[in-house]
């Protein structure tokens, strides 16, 4: 759209507006106010507790993952849901992040790759039911993972979306302490990999502290690399 000239770039947004823009209905006023979704989630399925949204760009799920763990581990919660939702698709998100952050010009998503340039959107949801590991078990529960140590990083880097290299240090080693993890026992890393340069530079960076610990065979991987 930023090719077209005047006269197509007018007629394009007028259709664009009419396309995002339909009639207000009582659904999608309360489905546009984010932090309102847990709470109608919550009632839907009369759930207790406490119930909020976590805004948090990128790092929302982890945050909210964080939270609901650390409540877990404070006997708050006897179990708890966590989720996140990404929909980055929608065109006016897509326009607002192509004007800041322009996605990569070769439509390519090559995380980790020197000739990168750049991410692409691409949306996505989840959700976790949670539990201290003795509830579950007790429960008879299917285990699918169990968390034993946390740790998130944000801000005060490269620019206000990358976090830190001393905050990402200290989240991963708080993660690892926590968890009791001697890295020579790690086997697999699902790196975030997003394809800006800058981002995978500081990860692999901070990753690589631990090569000599890691197995030979262990390097860091991301998802994103099938997109």
């Amino acid at each position: 759209w930023r090719h077209l000239d005047s006269p197509q770039a007018r007629e394009w947004l007028a259709r664009a507006q009419d396309a995002c823009s339909p009639p207000l209905t009582a659904s999608r006023v309360l489905g546009a106010l984010g932090s309102m979704v847990a709470s109608r989630i919550a009632r839907e399925f009369r759930l207790g507790g406490p119930s909020f949204t976590v805004s948090a760009g990128e790092a929302s799920g982890v945050r909210a993952l964080a939270i609901a763990v650390r409540a877990l581990q404070a006997n708050e919660l006897d179990w708890a849901l966590a989720g996140a939702v990404d929909l980055c698709g929608d065109l006016r998100a897509v326009a607002l992040h192509q004007a800041v952050r322009p996605f990569s010009p070769s439509v390519r998503l090559s995380p980790f790759d020197p000739a990168a340039d750049g991410t692409l959107p691409g949306e996505g949801a989840v959700a976790l039911v949670l539990k201290r590991l003795d509830r579950a078990l007790a429960d008879r529960d299917r285990v699918i993972a169990v968390v034993r140590g946390i740790g998130a990083a944000g801000g005060g880097g490269i620019d206000s979306e990358t976090p830190s290299r001393d905050a990402y240090r200290r989240s991963l080693a708080g993660a690892l302490a926590e968890a009791r993890v001697d890295p020579a026992g790690i086997g697999c890393i699902e790196a975030h990999g997003s394809g800006i340069p800058a981002e995978d530079a500081l990860e692999s960076e901070l990753l690589g502290g631990y090569a000599r610990s890691l197995g030979e065979d262990v390097r860091p991987g991301s998802a994103k690399s099938v997109c």
